[in-house]
């Protein structure tokens, strides 16, 4: 397995893997760069250009991204430059290498469960919020190309959005999968809803809010959204069940009704290679659509050819950012001595500082 060092070179999205390069995401952005799209429609732009200004501004560009070759044996990984080492003269023996090792593999492991719960955190301002503004504004709903990265499928059925995440390969011969289920709330009581009730419509639906929404930007500055019709989650938008048509609100007025929806799930991430096995969970609390915030409820793994393990004591990262900051504390089971390893990220590191003692 190679070491967290293998990232510091590479391309930003290869040292923060799965994002695409994405650096800002919000609604508010996403539904500036849709009003302006709508004013080139005036000017006769086409469709291409309209959903690939789109596109951008919702998800950001790509970045080349090259994978990280595996070391040798996966099971002696070489120290990060940004490891202190206390560990060493406690432990002591011929296997201290090995030991280390299974701290150092776990580390990576860890890194990577920490990299998807951002990707989780973020899908409801970059995924949802993106998506919703280009249902509303330009009537194509959400496609492939703006599908949060390395998910390969994404299912919603009776109310559950479900994302599968394949990296397997993306940093060696490992598979890395993930999934992860999100459920949204009604944020009001409506005419076929109570507050706090599922929404079992997608927002990422064309017509969810209004059926075939044809907008354009007023000389004030609001957007004005001529219609066929309400559609089934219309009266989120701060609209009766039988809005005006068109339909004139400002940008902001459609992001704050859109912030008002709640949301709650859950994670799952398993890493396998040849020298060992991690699983993580997390889980989603509830919460409104922009907070990002996501808990550690188990993380631990083990290398296949014998008991050694090491297990996450303490998960403190917050998701405000693109980058996650704070603190996970690991202890490694690998002969007679704990080993106890505390990381440390910041916003300004591709990876995190990391403290190995003996316990």
């Amino acid at each position: 397995m190679g070491s967290l060092s293998q990232l510091t070179d590479a391309p930003w999205c290869a040292r923060h893997p799965g994002r695409r390069g994405v650096k800002k995401g919000n609604f508010a952005a996403s539904m500036k760069v849709a009003s302006r799209v709508v004013m080139n429609r005036r000017r006769r732009a086409s469709l291409l250009v309209v959903l690939s200004v789109a596109s951008a501004a919702i998800l950001g560009s790509t970045a080349a991204c090259s994978s990280s070759s595996e070391a040798s044996n996966p099971c002696l990984v070489a120290a990060p430059v940004t490891e202190t080492n206390a560990a060493t003269p406690c432990l002591g023996g011929s296997d201290v290498d090995a030991r280390l090792g299974l701290v150092r593999s776990f580390r990576r492991d860890t890194t990577m469960a920490s990299n998807l719960a951002r990707d989780v955190a973020a899908i409801p301002v970059d995924y949802f919020a993106g998506g919703f503004a280009k249902g509303l504004l330009l009537s194509v709903g959400v496609d492939a190309d703006t599908m949060p990265s390395h998910v390969v499928a994404q299912r919603f059925e009776a109310g559950t959005y479900a994302f599968d995440y394949d990296r397997t390969g993306a940093l060696g011969s490992e598979a890395q999968t993930a999934q992860a289920h999100l459920r949204l709330y009604w944020p009001i009581d409506s005419k076929s809803a109570k507050k706090g009730d599922l929404i079992t419509t997608s927002v990422l639906d064309k017509g969810a809010f209004l059926v075939n929404p044809r907008a354009s930007v007023r000389l004030d500055g609001t957007i004005s959204i001529a219609h066929d019709g309400p559609g089934p989650l219309v009266e989120i938008l701060g609209e009766t069940a039988s809005p005006a048509n068109p339909l004139v609100a400002s940008a902001s007025k459609l992001e704050a009704a859109f912030a008002t929806i709640e949301l709650e799930g859950d994670a799952a991430m398993t890493i396998d290679n040849a020298c060992n096995t991690s699983a993580f969970r997390f889980g989603v609390p509830r919460q409104t659509i922009a907070a990002r915030s996501i808990q550690m409820l188990e993380g631990g793994g083990k290398r296949k050819a014998n008991d050694d393990r090491a297990d996450v004591r303490s998960w403190k990262l917050a998701y405000k950012s693109v980058a996650p900051t704070g603190t996970i504390a690991i202890e490694a089971t690998a002969g007679a001595v704990p080993i106890a390893d505390e990381l440390t990220f910041a916003a300004s590191s591709a990876e995190p500082a990391s403290k190995v003692t003996c316990r």
